[in-house]
């Protein structure tokens, strides 16, 4: 399916001659011709031909980990618009960046396939234990999945299977993609945290990177040069140069950070916190804190295609989502979802950038000082 940009069929020019079947009276040829309304006609069709619609990208999908649900919110209305069934303990959710499709990770060890022109499951994938993460390529082809026992599942997205299982770092977590489908980043939830780079390509491990301790939520620029994550029990945000995978800089926040979404423009990274109920506003010019928004208990956190807006899924706040103004920073609306949302990833499609978990977290026995401070609700391990 296209779409016709709005308002080129709204007032098309007058016709300059009558259409004239078989020859053109002035060239002779045996072309239909209509004038100036013959170029518009082609403009129109051209742009079918390369503009690909995203008519699904006004909807938000909301993993419900409690409820063993997606809610669906029209973000026109603000309105929950169905919900759907999917596994146990929704987790992680991508969505393609035609909309066309959301992924969805289900804690009991499958992904759920979300067919947006029907809001039904079109497939289950069964993966490795205990999946969180979840990131799809630009183009569509391949997913992949972070599973708590160290792996990452790579699936064909037409053949809804698994075509490769990469080991990575301990617990991994939060997963991306770059724009130009090169590359992934996992993040592995470790004390000694780390981030896994995978080479999209030949679905091997080109590098990694240590950052800081018990990372989670990873989310990259839309011109793809910078990542960004969230480190759980540092309370900073490391900031990776994607040309030679490196750390360029680390920022200190004031609490606990999970969930990660960049904004369209690239000017702007919203980073959830939901120990202290505050989502911090990165400047990434000077990767430096410009503001910091309030809320209830943010986890995962997705920009609109317009950049005009973010949704903040409030695990413990009677299952509500947020919709902030990212100019103002204000609260314009709060949705009724499902019991615990945590819409951990890019719930919402249509652009081309991935971003960030939920309920009691499992944590070491013999990290007992980290377990003092996660009384965060992450899902626990099982």
């Amino acid at each position: 399916m296209f779409q016709i940009l709005p308002g080129i069929l709204k007032s098309p020019p007058k016709l300059t001659r009558p259409v004239t079947e078989g020859a053109d009276s002035e060239s002779g040829s045996g072309a239909i011709f209509v004038g100036g309304q013959a170029f518009w006609l082609m403009l129109v069709l051209a742009l079918m031909l390369i503009v690909p619609i995203t008519a699904n990208a006004q909807y938000a999908y909301i993993t419900n980990n409690g409820g063993n649900t997606v809610s669906v919110i029209d973000t026109l209305t603000n309105k929950v618009s169905t919900t759907i069934p999917v596994g146990s303990r929704p987790f992680g959710v991508t969505a393609t960046v035609d909309a066309a499709k959301v992924y969805v990770t289900n804690q009991e060890g499958s992904v759920s396939v979300i067919d947006t022109a029907t809001n039904t499951v079109a497939a289950t994938i069964r993966v490795g234990n205990h999946p969180y993460g979840v990131a799809v390529t630009p183009n569509g082809a391949k997913l992949y999945v972070t599973n708590q026992e160290g792996t990452v599942s790579v699936i064909d997205t037409a053949a809804n299977r698994i075509i490769r299982t990469i080991p990575v770092g301990n617990r991994p977590y939060g997963v991306a993609v770059t724009p130009d489908g090169r590359k992934v980043y996992v993040a592995n939830d470790e004390f000694f945290g780390s981030v896994s780079v995978i080479d999209a390509a030949t679905d091997s491990i080109a590098a990694t990177i240590t950052v800081g301790s018990l990372p989670i939520g990873v989310a990259v620029t839309p011109d793809g040069s910078k990542v960004y994550v969230t480190n759980e029990y540092d309370d900073t945000v490391s900031v990776i140069n994607t040309s030679d995978d490196k750390i360029t800089v680390t920022i200190p926040l004031n609490s606990v950070p999970l969930g990660v979404a960049v904004s369209q423009d690239g000017a702007k990274v919203f980073v959830t916190s939901p120990h202290s109920g505050t989502i911090s506003v990165i400047d990434t010019a000077s990767n430096s804190v410009a503001g910091t928004i309030g809320g209830s208990f943010p986890f995962g956190v997705a920009v609109t295609p317009d950049g005009t807006k973010i949704y903040a899924a409030q695990q413990e706040s009677a299952g509500t989502v947020s919709v902030i103004d990212t100019a103002s920073g204000t609260v314009d609306a709060t949705i009724p979802a499902g019991d615990s949302p945590v819409a951990f990833g890019t719930f919402i499609g249509g652009r081309p950038i991935n971003s960030p978990p939920t309920a009691a977290r499992h944590l070491p026995t013999d990290q007992p000082q980290v377990a003092d401070r996660m009384t965060l609700g992450v899902p626990a391990a099982q």
